[in-house]
Parts: structure tokens; C-alpha cells; sequence
């Protein structure tokens, strides 16, 4: 059955239609372990909602659940790891999907030829629906993901400046606005730095919890005050489940991450490293905050906290991480509809690299590779092959700030020359070697 299912999934791959090169997909490999980490558990952590999912679902209801997810997301998570790395092609959720549903119409081993091309046309059609339906419930999940964090936005924003007169639409504007700049961020190993600092501000988050549940009586200046536990029903129940759902989010990103990573098999490290991060922060700020404010407890905690010097920092640092949320939660659509189109997304270095004479990026000279090195003159920069040849080729540079002289080219072993008269025509060949996405 295995070797069936082995044989089903390289048929599937070598039927579709290349939208991505191999050499694209490798291009993007750069991310480490630490980066990895730091991304999933940046977008994944959210510890400040989980005081008012307790309050939906009832100690034992919630500790319950949050267990389960935990244990469910982890699992699943090592598994699609195990699948991406062995099957490097299926590198995006739909990917995976298509090849799963493919497989559960693979057919019977055996019989008559026409039995075999009906059950093939049976599994390639169902392996095309399963891609189509998870593509469409990623785009709706992460899409709807970025509204709700521009919604958290908003609302911290009119915490901070009531005494501006505009309504939530206007304030709608200006989150957007202030977020539209981060979406320029090409990939996921790009965001470590981002990642990095909303995991510092996320940890010192938490400490704010903490100072205002012992070191202030909070339910004292606003209508917080503890309550015994409400009777819990259904709907309650629901909607906290569906909160720790989204609590448990980023895995719907464990394919398109693990495409980045330059050593796929030590995924296992990265999912090991963020629960053990994620997990306590759940737990620890979930029961501390039901336990200071019982079914009190809102979504948005802050408005549980007196309106002190703490709150205020809490609310300006909640401000900054929503940048970050904001554009991760459309990076991996972005990502999918650039790769679909055979654009890489780094081609902005090979751009800024190419306006720099060739210095730029690190990053620019890993995507292209055996390049042959070309004759460059000192005031050839306008002829027609400029910024679209160096865009393709993995070139080395020699300028004459004097007279026009001729160069041979390395690599291909072509030769180019020029002529003594500057005014003459020039006949000159170059070799270039083209990459993936000309």
C-alpha cells in the first residue's frame, strides 16, 4: 500500500503543469531553525486571549480542549513536516491536500486497461477538488485572520487617542494605512527579524498581566470584578473552542515554512521548540487571567486593566506586534499566487543588487547560480541588456574608467571584443546563463 501510494504521488507530480521550477523553490531555502521558531511562535502565540476562552468554556472545558489542540496540532504538524520534506514538491497546504486526495481514488492494483484509466481519471479529478478546496479555505482563513487582527488594531488605536473624534471606519483607515509598508516583506525567513522582536514585546506582555493582577486591584476602578463561573452552554462552548482554534492558527503555515527552511528534516526541532514556548504561555496566562477576572475576562484584556502607565505601554507595544500579524497573515496568499506565476519572490534583491553595479544583496547572488561572467565597459550601463540581463545571469564585472577595450569571458569560454574606432559599430557576443524565471 505504501509503494502504491509512493508511486501514486510521483505520478500526480509529474502530470501537473510546472508553475514553480525546482530551482525557484531552492532559492528560497535559507531559513534556520532559530528563525523558524521564531517565526511560528510569533504568529501562533497569542496568550492574552486565552483568560476569555476559559471564561466561555469553564476550567475544566478549557484546560481540556487546549490540550487536545495542542496535542492534535503537534502531531499533524510532525507529519506534514515528514510529508514536505520527503516530497519536497508538495510545498503549500493545497499541494498536500491534492496529493492526499489523490490518493484515496488511487484504485485497485490490477486489472483491465480501461478499469485502470477510469480509476486514474477518477484520482487526478480528486486530487484537483482537494486542491481547490483547501486553497480556497486558506485564502478565506488567512484573509479573514488579517481583518480581525486590523479589527484588534483599530480598536487599540482608539484606546489610545479616545479623545481624537473618529469613528471605528476612520480608525479602519488608519491601521491600514499604518500597516501597508509591511506587506513589501518577501518572505517568511525575511520576517525573522520582525518575528524576533513581536516574541520579545509578547513575553514582556505578560509580565504587564501579571504586574496588574498582583499588584493592582484592577476590578476596584472599572467593572471587572470576578464572578463565580457562569452556567456554561453550548454556544459558549463553541464559540471557545473555535477561539482556541484560532489560537492553535499557525499551523495552517507548517508547509509553506518548512518550503523555506534550508534543512527541512529538522523540522521536528522547530515544532518541539515552539510548543514548548507556546504551551506554558496558555496555560500559565489563561488560568491567571480567569482567575482575576472571571467571566469577565474579555478578548481584548487590556480593556480589563485600569487605565494606569502599564495598560498604556501594554497597548502601544500591542500596536507594533499587529504590524507583524497583519502582513504574516497574507504573506503565505502572496506567496502562492507569486510562485504560481513563476515570479520568485526575492527578485526585488537581484533588482536592488543590479542598481548597486552588482554589490547588493547577499541574497541576490544565491539565486542565481553557474552563471559565466560577461564583458562590462564603463559606459555600457544603457545598452538594451542591462537591468533584465543582470535580473538572469550570476555575473563578475570588469569597468575601465579610460578607453573602450575588449574582455574575454569566463565560464562559457566565449570570447567578446570591440573595436578601435569608438564610433564604429561594436560586435561583441556574450554568454548568459538564463535562470528558472526569465
Amino acid at each position: 500500500a505504501t509503494s502504491r501510494q509512493e508511486e501514486a504521488m510521483t505520478e500526480l507530480e509529474e502530470a501537473r503543469p510546472k508553475t514553480s521550477s525546482a530551482k525557484l523553490l531552492d532559492n528560497l531555502r535559507l531559513m534556520g531553525v532559530g528563525e523558524a521558531v521564531a517565526n511560528t511562535v510569533a504568529f501562533m502565540a497569542t496568550p492574552l486571549l486565552m483568560p476569555s476562552l476559559f471564561a466561555k468554556m469553564g476550567w475544566t472545558l478549557g484546560i481540556g480542549f487546549t490540550l487536545y489542540s495542542a496535542a492534535l496540532t503537534y502531531v499533524t504538524g510532525l507529519i506534514l513536516g515528514d510529508i514536505c520534506t520527503h516530497s519536497p514538491h508538495l510545498h503549500s497546504y493545497p499541494l498536500v491536500a491534492e496529493a492526499a486526495f489523490a490518493q484515496l481514488f488511487a484504485g485497485p492494483l490490477g486489472g483491465s486497461a480501461e478499469k485502470a484509466s477510469a480509476w486514474e481519471h477518477r484520482r487526478r479529478r480528486a486530487g484537483r477538488a482537494g486542491k481547490r478546496c483547501v486553497q480556497v479555505l486558506q485564502f478565506a482563513c488567512y484573509y479573514l485572520t488579517g481583518v480581525a487582527e486590523l479589527i484588534y488594531f483599530e480598536q487599540y488605536l482608539a484606546e489610545l487617542l479616545a479623545h481624537l473624534p473618529i469613528c471605528q471606519r476612520g480608525w479602519l483607515l488608519v491601521a491600514t494605512a499604518l500597516a501597508w509598508p509591511t506587506m513589501m516583506v518577501p518572505t517568511f525567513r525575511e520576517s525573522r527579524w520582525a518575528s524576533g522582536a513581536t516574541l520579545a514585546l509578547l513575553i514582556f506582555n505578560q509580565g504587564i498581566l501579571a504586574y496588574e493582577v498582583f499588584s493592582v486591584a484592577p476590578w476596584a476602578t472599572c467593572d471587572a470584578w470576578p464572578q463565580v463561573e457562569e452556567k456554561i452552554d453550548i454556544g459558549s462552548v463553541v464559540r471557545g473552542m473555535t477561539g482556541i482554534a484560532y489560537a492553535f492558527g499557525g499551523h495552517g503555515l507548517f508547509p509553506e515554512q518548512i518550503r523555506e527552511m534550508a534543512q527541512p528534516e529538522r523540522w521536528p526541532r522547530v515544532m518541539t521548540w515552539t510548543y514548548s514556548i507556546v504551551c506554558p504561555m496558555y496555560f500559565g496566562m489563561g488560568a491567571l487571567g480567569f482567575y482575576a477576572y472571571g467571566s469577565n475576562a474579555k478578548a481584548n484584556l487590556n480593556a480589563n486593566f485600569p487605565n494606569n502607565t502599564p495598560n498604556v505601554i501594554s497597548i502601544i507595544l500591542q500596536c507594533v506586534q499587529e504590524m507583524y500579524y497583519i502582513y504574516f497573515s497574507g504573506l503565505a496568499l502572496m506567496l502562492q499566487v507569486e510562485l504560481a506565476l513563476g515570479v520568485s519572490p526575492l527578485d526585488w534583491c537581484r533588482s536592488s543588487a543590479s542598481a548597486d553595479g552588482g554589490s547588493g544583496r547577499k541574497g541576490a547572488a544565491s539565486q542565481v547560480e553557474g552563471g559565466t561572467s560577461r564583458q562590462s565597459e564603463g559606459s555600457d550601463d544603457s545598452n538594451g541588456a542591462g537591468p533584465a540581463a543582470s535580473e538572469n545571469e550570476n555575473e563578475s564585472s570588469e569597468e575601465d574608467s579610460g578607453d573602450t577595450h575588449g574582455s574575454s569571458s569566463s565560464g562559457a569560454g566565449t570570447t567578446s571584443g570591440s573595436s578601435e574606432d569608438v564610433g564604429s559599430n561594436e560586435l561583441r557576443e556574450r554568454s548568459v546563463s538564463s535562470s528558472s524565471i526569465g
